[in-house]
């Protein structure tokens, strides 16, 4: 564990930085905020935000839009120069668009400074740059010359309580009875009902620049899975990735599917037309995905250890009605998060996980609904042939989780507090390894236009 951090530059103050961090730093004792950097178009909006705060920042940064996606180190290095005094900082918070992370975090570690950065690592600015992934893991990490550094990549579900509990009974029973997962289905949907326009236009969550779903809220599910399947490695040390099957739903689709009548009819509204029309749709077709359905194996050895089954779908229930985008479109544009995730060990047990937002948001007490199952081979295990446990549970369980708390909020907000003290919040940068080079040979197979059921039976190399 490094030391504590007190002194910090904020690279992004959007809605998600306001919403879910900027309460954490405050309630830090010594926290100094030495610098936020944001864009000129942001600067009102920013200076408003902290106008009655009581932490504040000494200095701001705001840059021309023309480093909204283009920026080297070298030009933040002139940015800087002469503005701050690097070794009066401790670390690097970086909230900004992901086309704009690796910038930010070499110049940080180039300078000694530690990292606490928004997933993903990295994104691409086109479809054609979309092999940049894993180069950009590695171009970072090379930039690391101070083994004590320290580098997080905030990946929530890594610090879930309800999903660590489960990752413990897994770990458990791995241990005990040498049999590996042999298969996990993970279904996500995101609730995002996207209007023709703003697929077109939208820079938070966007389509534009080639990606979607899988470096949006997907990356989550993408590091859910090949954290329960590092399980495995218990047994099986060199179990990788193997074969990969892909099928993407592109903006082109999307609007395929939910046509010009759906947003007459349901929505009451024509002012759409124009983006139905042939040369907008053939434009779509090199946007990233609204929706995927990923599926392959874990070998070791050249032998099949456990299969998954991954769908993030952003088109799924939604209660948004309304066709203007809102200012706050972070928790006010109807999105409703769906994830159920089942997973298999053998013969001696299956869990089902389920959780959704829209209980939340209705209920009286504001109790998120999230319930685990567990159904034993008592015979073997001896355990209780069906266990489950509802959201209460949880908090009977582990009581500094108060019932009315949000766990992925928590869960943020320790991995932040969790850097602060010094630690690696379970989720370090060499961690996502082997998740950022599965997704990166996804939109290598997508790129190249390869029917999934045609996929090559090849390592994931990391």
């Amino acid at each position: 564990m490094s030391r504590k951090i007190q002194h910090i530059i904020v690279v992004g103050c959007g809605l998600h930085f306001r919403e879910r961090y900027y309460s954490v730093l405050q309630q830090q004792a010594d926290m100094r905020i030495s610098m936020v950097i944001d864009l000129e178009a942001e600067e009102e909006r920013i200076r408003h935000f902290f106008s009655d705060k009581s932490l504040t920042p000494e200095q701001y940064l705001f840059l021309p839009d023309q480093y909204r996606n283009d920026l080297t180190p070298e030009e933040l290095d002139k940015l800087l120069c002469g503005r701050i005094y690097k070794k009066a900082i401790d670390a690097v918070i970086i909230c900004t668009e992901p086309k704009a992370h690796k910038a930010y975090a070499i110049w940080a570690v180039r300078n000694n400074l530690h990292v606490f950065t928004d997933k993903p690592l990295t994104a691409f600015s086109s479809r054609q740059s979309s092999e940049s992934l894993l180069q950009d893991f590695y171009d970072i990490s090379g930039e690391i010359r101070n083994e004590q550094l320290n580098f997080v990549v905030s990946c929530e579900r890594r610090a879930h309580t309800g999903y660590n509990y489960v990752r413990q009974f897994l770990s458990d029973l791995i241990r005990t009875y040498r049999v590996p997962i042999t298969f996990i289905d993970i279904h996500f949907g995101g609730g995002m009902w996207n209007m023709p326009d703003e697929l077109f236009y939208r820079e938070n969550h966007p389509y534009k620049y080639g990606y979607g779903v899988m470096l949006h809220s997907g990356y989550h599910y993408i590091d859910l899975l090949f954290s329960l399947m590092s399980l495995n490695k218990i047994l099986y040390p060199d179990m990788h990735a193997s074969t990969l099957h892909a099928l993407a739903i592109s903006p082109a689709d999307h609007l395929g599917m939910i046509d010009q009548a759906v947003y007459e009819r349901c929505l009451h509204t024509d002012r759409f037309s124009e983006y139905f029309q042939p040369d907008n749709i053939s434009r779509l077709h090199d946007f990233g995905e609204t929706d995927v359905t990923l599926s392959g194996d874990f070998k070791s050895n050249g032998k099949r250890i456990s299969h998954y089954c991954l769908q993030l779908m952003e088109t799924s229930a939604s209660n948004r009605g309304w066709h203007q985008l809102p200012e706050n479109t972070y928790i006010s544009n109807g999105r409703l998060r769906q994830e159920s995730v089942i997973i298999h060990v053998g013969p001696l047990c299956s869990i089902h996980i389920s959780s959704h937002s829209l209980s939340k948001q209705q209920s009286a007490d504001k109790t998120e609904h999230f319930t685990i199952e567990i159904i034993n081979n008592t015979n073997v295990t001896g355990h209780a042939g069906y266990i489950q446990l509802n959201r209460k549970d949880i908090t009977d369980m582990y009581p500094e989780m108060p019932l009315n708390k949000g766990m992925n909020v928590a869960a943020r907000q320790w991995q932040l507090q969790n850097f602060l003290q010094g630690g690696d919040a379970h989720s370090s940068l060499s961690s996502h390894r082997e998740g950022i080079a599965f997704i990166d040979k996804v939109y290598r197979q997508l790129q190249t236009n390869m029917e999934y059921a045609n996929a090559p039976n090849e390592r994931i190399h990391v």
